[in-house]
């Protein structure tokens, strides 16, 4: 789908959920053309409904990512601080994704040893440095103004449901990334509610079809013959 298309389908759900109940979005989130949640979101077309559930039997929220190749959005109102675009090491080991071409690197938690919701650890991700102001979004985004970054996300086999990309913003006054524990002041993480997750939606970059293995053959034993052809 066109990337202008996509951007302007999220800013639209955007408005449309923001349109009933005028709540606080989480400062943090990895948005992309798709949501899984209650039909309800639909219909009502409240912040509450679509970003707390309850939701489809089986599904995990968030927004579903797509195939190898789609844009993630990441979005906040943290605008003094590196966001850090991350997943767990089961993705890592599985799918090799990368952002923006970029293979991700692994992640050393100074204090802390998690982010709520997100295992197996270690984390693997990317620096993407602090969010740029080029793209705002519109209200019901509150509080403050929000901004969006396109990045596109590859990767190998499929991403399963329940495995997620979510943003991190090294913004609490200390060096380093420092996740949740018992004497750990964490850093800012997007909720579930906001990450992308893997499901029914990701499937695996295509399998050329057995006629184009035919055509392949075929072509490649037609150069031979006009070799040989060309020989006599």
């Amino acid at each position: 789908m066109n990337r202008k298309i996509v951007i302007g389908l999220i800013v639209a759900a955007i408005l449309v959920i923001g349109s009933t109940v005028a709540l606080a979005v989480p400062s943090l989130g990895v948005a992309t053309g798709s949501y899984i949640g209650d039909t309800a979101c639909a219909t009502q077309a409240s912040y509450i409904d679509c970003f707390t559930g309850p939701y489809v039997s089986g599904a995990n929220e968030g927004f579903l990512i797509g195939p190898s190749g789609s844009d993630l959005f990441v979005f906040s109102n943290i605008t003094d601080a590196d966001i850090w675009l991350m997943t767990t090491s089961d993705v890592q080991s599985a799918n090799s994704p990368a952002i923006n071409g970029t293979p991700l690197s692994p992640i050393t938690l100074t204090s802390g040893n998690h982010f709520d919701g997100y295992a197996p650890t270690p984390y693997y991700g990317i620096d993407l440095g602090a969010m740029s102001t080029a793209n705002p979004l519109p209200n019901p985004f509150n509080p403050g103004q929000f901004y969006f970054e396109s990045e596109a996300l590859t990767y190998t086999g499929s991403i399963l449901a329940g495995q997620y990309f979510f943003a991190v913003a090294d913004d609490n006054g200390i060096d380093g990334l420092q996740g949740q524990g018992k004497h750990s002041k964490s850093d800012s993480f997007s909720p579930k509610t906001t990450s992308a997750v893997g499901g029914p939606g990701t499937p695996p970059p295509p399998v050329p079809e057995p006629a184009a293995f035919l055509l392949f053959g075929a072509g490649l034993m037609g150069l031979g013959l006009m070799r040989r052809w060309l020989r006599t």
